[in-house]
């Protein structure tokens, strides 16, 4: 069964493409099948009533994507070892000295040079970055435990290097603590239930944040939000969802949220988790950026979805 489930996720890896299509349509598609695998007994059974992307397509999109990675790249997102280099790249992407200097400091010479040859072998666009990361997920989860903790500490100090955390360090940082926990079977989180009205200020900052980040003017995140709203009817007991101002619903705001959400049931969870992908797709553009916040909530509430999601 084991195995079973792990050939599924390298087939979602390979197979989900509607990131390269940017079709929105494509997001509850993969969802769908996701719902087809469970995890420590969960399942996910979204209902998405838009028209399913043709396999075909997703399996052009996916072959163009691949074709387009440099050799280097890919070879080393699929060794356990230098898969950790092709992350220690992305986190340099776009980043001044400071995050090269504490590489530096923190990793071997040897280990920087494979790091520089990644950077050169092909310049990393910002929509490749949650999919190059995707790509890694199953060598990394091959790490020993040591192998794993000195990791997410280079991370750490990557992330933290030239004082402020962006989003997508954010993301990365939730999706590889989901990626090592699914691996060794030990729980990150609270079992604690936590009834749906205790949350309605985390709940808000969620679905704010996924509203305004494609979001042009106010117009445009009110519409987002409403879409989001529509997909909490019937869950939200109590619970006021309000769009919060920019200042209200920032990273700080996010990680705090993201500390009790996973207290929230099964069933509110994957409920969140479908009226944020409607926020994100309710403009027919997703940008990383909102892909990003997205992977990060799914990670947060521990409910897998296909790791091909996060190309843009």
């Amino acid at each position: 069964m084991q195995s079973a489930v792990s050939r599924q996720r390298e087939f979602l890896a390979d197979a989900s493409a509607i990131q390269y299509t940017r079709n929105p349509d494509g997001l509850g598609n993969a969802l769908r099948k996701l719902g087809k695998n469970s995890l420590r007994g969960r399942m996910l059974r979204p209902k998405w009533n838009q028209q399913e992307m043709p396999d075909t397509v997703r399996l052009q999109a996916v072959a163009a994507w691949r074709a387009g990675l440099a050799p280097e790249l890919v070879e080393a997102a699929h060794d356990p070892l230098r898969a950790r280099q092709v992350v220690f790249a992305l986190l340099l992407h776009g980043k001044d000295d400071r995050v090269l200097r504490a590489l530096k400091q923190a990793e071997s010479e040897t280990c920087v040079q494979e790091v520089e040859t990644l950077l050169g072998a092909q310049e990393i666009r910002d929509q490749d970055r949650l999919g190059l990361l995707d790509l890694c997920l199953p060598a990394l989860r091959h790490l020993r435990e040591e192998e794993q903790a000195g990791f997410m500490l280079t991370v750490k100090v990557l992330s933290e290097s030239d004082a402020q955390t962006d989003l997508f360090e954010f993301c990365l940082g939730k999706i590889l603590a989901h990626n090592f926990e699914s691996r060794n079977g030990k729980p990150g989180y609270s079992r604690m239930r936590v009834h749906i009205p205790k949350l309605e200020r985390e709940l808000n900052v969620i679905l704010s944040l996924l509203s305004r980040l494609g979001s042009d003017t106010e117009a445009d995140a009110e519409r987002s939000f409403q879409k989001a709203r529509e997909w909490m009817l019937g869950y939200t007991g109590k619970v006021e969802l309000k769009l919060l101002p920019s200042s209200e619903c920032g990273l700080d705001a996010l990680d705090a949220a993201c500390e009790k959400l996973p207290g929230l049931a099964p069933a509110f969870q994957e409920r969140l988790l479908l009226a944020g992908l409607a926020a994100i797709a309710a403009d027919d553009d997703l940008q990383p950026m909102e892909l990003q916040a997205y992977r990060a909530l799914a990670a947060t509430l521990h409910i897998p979805v296909p790791p091909g999601l996060g190309f843009a």
